[in-house]
């Protein structure tokens, strides 16, 4: 009914990763920290550290 276009898009550019590479167990920590600080001031939830588990 109607025409088919394919279009590529743009390539992948991973920028992100090569920082993500470089600083992998930074990027987890803070990752974790955000998510235990968000758990605790909007829900009310205290989370385990690191030493905890």
């Amino acid at each position: 009914m109607g025409i088919d276009v394919f279009t590529p898009g743009a390539r992948p550019n991973p920028f992100v990763r090569s920082a993500y590479d470089a600083n992998e167990q930074q990027a987890v920590d803070a990752a974790v920290d955000y998510m235990r600080n968000r758990l605790k001031t909007k829900h009310g939830l205290e989370t385990p550290d690191n030493d905890e588990t």
